[in-house]
């Protein structure tokens, strides 16, 4: 149940001392398997391009690993598999980086006989509350969920979790909150500021990896400029539409746990600057994340205009374009069209039409020999890790999209390796293009991902699709309240033809950066987590 304004400023005027309780968890075997990692990948980053997909791909492992509570089990080992045989990665990737990989596989098979202690600590956290039957959440992204629920003896139901700033504020008053890794206001491990500046517990529990620190400035003091956490002075902050000015306290406490305490603690590097500097240096452009249900979501440049439906505005303003990061909120419809014979110079493919060929034929060398296809789409170029889970996946008949790789030399590889002509002999006559670049546009488009070319051809696009919208607002605002995603046919006789999709924003945030072909697709959440920063 949402808490009001006046409810909250009466809460912090009741507890002006709040107590932080900073947990630094340290593990011999962990900081030696980091410090490999983190070599490896600075190592690779500006390498060839399959190097800079690895590369990306044990960043995104490795932070995983210090925001979320996994277990250490096998697959600490994947990302190490990564880099290929064994015996090849010296003359392929250098003696340095054959040291690190020999080095991160041994301490990765150490940690495998323990558990890991920020699980081990957030059980016994957990435990502990529920005894003393206090209320609590815990803060956390929507994907990092389930490895809080594994942990035995919890019993942790949705209604324990925080993902959103809008979350938060719905929450209502609890007694303490719990955040596995460091303050960051975005990509991974991000938070609101709220949460220190206007907490609604009495209690902050964080549990980080040693080495991680907070990132400078965050929980800002609207009034006095300075940071709220760690400070051991009162932070005066002004809160609107009181006269007096209430003094917010926060009681830091540190409490360094593990094997290594007496580790060089210089061995213990802050990994999020050091991705975070090397994300800024690249090709990439700061990106938004819209997400619209528990597994899609798309990218959007801050800013940009967004054609949407707001079904909470007034007459004759719901249909808009509306800027991401800003206006653009949670609640609102995201539109995208999904159009048909747009003839403006790009190749076209109905939807459905090539993708149950190469589904059906992946399905059967899947059913053949799962191992031995996975093995010649690494052959060729595809790097991916976890690569056995999503050509699966990419055998899914379409439901939001259609599932398929992510990159379009990917799916070139994966065409290229079912055997499918190179040429369609039905296109052939036209003097187009190959096969898979059909199949591929079919997929684009199942994404969101308009084929025009042009920018004059878009803006007559743009225009067309406002004014089909504008004269069925009705029926739109009807469909609104009754489902979260949905399509409104182009009727006949329309300058276009197909469909508009309509997609809830469930939540909206920030810290990404990526390059413009991530941009404006539907993808699955998992997909955009390679962009996070």
């Amino acid at each position: 149940m949402s808490v009001t304004a006046t409810e909250v400023f009466d809460f912090l005027e009741r507890h002006n001392a709040f107590t932080h309780e900073r947990h630094e968890v340290s593990s011999r075997s962990f900081s030696n398997l980091r410090r490999n990692l983190r070599m490896i990948i600075v190592k690779l980053t500006d390498a060839e391009d399959s190097a800079k997909e690895i590369s990306d791909a044990l960043r995104i492992r490795l932070s995983e690993w210090l925001t979320v509570p996994v277990h250490f089990d096998d697959r600490i080992l994947e990302p190490i598999s990564l880099l290929g045989d064994p015996r090849m990665i010296e003359m392929r990737w250098g003696a340095d980086i054959q040291h690190a990989c020999d080095s991160a596989r041994i301490y990765a098979k150490e940690l495998q006989v323990e558990e890991n202690p920020v699980r081990t600590l957030l059980r016994d956290t957990i435990r502990r509350l529920m005894a003393e039957k206090k209320r609590f959440r815990i803060f956390c992204h929507r994907l990092a969920k389930p490895h809080f629920q594994s942990i035995s003896g919890t019993h942790l139901q949705d209604d324990s979790f925080i993902h959103t700033n809008r979350q938060y504020r719905d929450a209502g008053l609890f007694d303490v909150l719990i955040k596995v890794g460091p303050f960051r206001s975005r990509g991974w491990s991000a938070a609101p500021d709220g949460l220190l500046t206007s907490p609604r517990f009495e209690t902050l529990v964080q549990i980080v990896w040693s080495g991680c620190g907070d990132e400078q400035g965050f929980g800002l003091d609207p009034v006095t400029d300075n940071s709220i956490i760690g400070r051991g002075d009162a932070a005066q902050t002004g809160l609107p539409g009181r006269s007096k000015v209430h003094r917010l306290q926060w009681d830091s406490r540190v409490e360094r746990i593990g094997d290594s305490l007496d580790f060089n603690p210089l061995i213990d590097e802050d990994e999020f600057q050091i991705f975070q500097r090397m994300a800024e240096s690249r090709d990439k452009r700061a990106a938004v994340l819209a997400q619209i249900d528990e597994q899609y979501g798309l990218l959007l440049p801050p800013r940009s205009q967004v054609l949407s439906f707001d079904p909470e505005a007034t007459d004759g303003e719901q249909l808009a374009h509306r800027l991401s990061g800003e206006n653009l909120i949670e609640g609102m419809f995201i539109i995208l069209p999904f159009l048909e014979d747009v003839d403006t110079g790009g190749l076209q493919a109905r939807d459905g039409r090539f993708s149950p060929i190469w589904k059906e034929r992946l399905s059967r060398e899947l059913e053949k020999d799962s191992l031995g296809l996975c093995r010649r789409l690494r052959d060729e170029g595809i790097n991916l890790m976890g690569l056995s889970n999503r050509v699966e996946h990419w055998r899914k008949p379409p439901t939001t999209v259609i599932p398929a790789p992510q990159m379009a030399h990917h799916f070139e590889i994966l065409i290229k390796v079912l055997g499918i002509d190179g040429k369609s002999r039905e296109l052939a006559s036209s003097g187009q293009k190959h096969w898979w670049q059909y199949a591929w546009n079919e997929i684009r488009r199942s994404r969101g991902e308009a084929i025009q070319a042009g920018q004059h051809e878009q803006d007559k696009i743009d225009l067309q699709t406002f004014g089909i919208l504008k004269s069925r607002v009705k029926e739109i605002q009807i469909e609104c309240e009754k489902r979260k995603s949905f399509k409104i046919k182009i009727p006949p006789g329309a300058p276009l033809q197909g469909n508009f999709g309509f997609f809830m924003i469930s939540a909206i945030e920030e810290g990404f950066l990526a390059p413009e072909t991530a941009l404006k697709l539907i993808c699955e959440l998992s997909e955009l987590e390679q962009w996070r920063v």
